[in-house]
């Protein structure tokens, strides 16, 4: 039965430069698109998918949550983040959240290849680095060997940081997570004693530095 394969970014010349690769790995397989969180879960609602290759900056994909809410639909779905955000900062996240693998855009063909076909094969794909941040973490040493205070952060504060910096009330922060106001506010409130700032221009200023991005 042949491999049924679904690439999910919002760009079109990322989906068509996926979808070619693929096509070349992999001639049998089912291909299929998705350009938002929408289109993302209607396409496994529709029907199974062995692989999701899923950007995590696309409209209705704003946090961790992302790969509960797959799973929720197809358990079995093996989920491979393709993103452009540092790979040192959220690959471990994700990771740890329960995606398969995580693969920076600036890999080549061949990394594309190998971690795609390490994921089907395996069920999980890391780099090198990754492996040795995890490994430092899980040794207790991370902290020690950091000196980025963004790794400071939880899941959850990542995601509320994230939010912030796109320039989220703490409201709409609240209806996007489904939290409640006031926790928003606690969650605020530790990611600026964390990473020790007092404004969102300082927060910004922060991500920029330690994240490459401002999400």
């Amino acid at each position: 039965m042949p491999l049924n394969l679904l690439i999910a970014d919002d760009h079109a010349v990322v989906r068509h430069g996926v979808s070619l690769l693929l096509r070349e790995m992999i001639p049998a397989a089912t291909l299929s698109q998705a350009y938002d969180y929408d289109t993302l879960t209607a396409a496994l609602k529709k029907g199974f998918v062995d692989l999701v290759i899923c950007d995590i900056n696309m409209p209705g994909c704003d946090g961790f949550h992302v790969i509960d809410d797959l799973r929720s639909i197809q358990p079995d779905v093996r989920i491979l983040i393709f993103s452009a955000y540092r790979e040192d900062l959220y690959a471990p996240r994700y990771l740890q959240a329960g995606a398969n693998g995580y693969l920076h855009k600036d890999g080549d063909n061949d990394q594309i290849r190998k971690a795609v076909l390490t994921v089907l094969q395996d069920g999980r794909y890391m780099s090198d680095a990754v492996k040795e941040k995890l490994l430092h973490k899980a040794l207790g040493a991370h902290k020690q060997t950091s000196d980025n205070p963004l790794d400071l952060l939880s899941q959850r504060e990542m995601e509320v940081a994230r939010l912030l910096l796109r320039g989220l009330g703490l409201l709409e922060i609240s209806n996007a997570l489904k939290l409640h106001i006031a926790t928003v506010s606690t969650y605020k409130k530790r990611i600026y004693e964390k990473v020790q700032v007092a404004s969102l221009p300082e927060l910004i200023a922060v991500f920029r530095n330690h994240a490459g991005s401002l999400e």
